[in-house]
């Protein structure tokens, strides 16, 4: 019993189980915090870059839009499956469902792509894109 006494006592130990105490927490609070986050906002920053760079595809032939349609579609399924696997303590179910929301919006408007002629629904699907992800995007959003 002494010994336990002393060695609790003693300051090294202490300051050697602090310093993992304050380790182990800090990346717990990395990887559960800080980089969900993170991926959030590149995500949202990718968001952005798709309706801005992709623009002025739509309403082409079949053939030439067809690699934007699978861009718009493989980038709504990075969302959907973030909305998923990201920790359940940081991101709200209010933030899950937006994401899946907005991951729909890609998927229509991926589908929408040479199906529009007129491009009115690609113009809305934009906008709600923006909208749920809260792009304030500095461009003109008509199709």
């Amino acid at each position: 019993m002494d010994f336990l006494c002393n060695v609790l006592r003693n300051t090294v130990f202490l300051t050697v189980v602090s310093g993992v105490f304050v380790f182990v927490v800090g990346q717990i609070f990395m990887e559960y915090v800080l980089k969900p986050r993170r991926r959030y906002q590149e995500l949202r920053a990718r968001a952005a870059y798709h309706l801005t760079f992709y623009a002025n595809r739509y309403n082409l032939e079949k053939e030439e839009s067809k690699p934007t349609s699978e861009e718009l579609r493989k980038f709504a399924a990075e969302l959907d499956a973030f909305s998923v696997s990201a920790p359940r303590i940081i991101f709200l179910k209010k933030t899950r469902l937006t994401l899946r929301r907005a991951a729909v919006k890609f998927v229509n408007l991926s589908n929408s792509v040479n199906s529009n002629p007129n491009g009115e629904k690609i113009k809305v699907f934009r906008e709600e894109a923006a909208e749920l992800l809260k792009l304030y995007q500095h461009t003109n959003l008509k199709a």
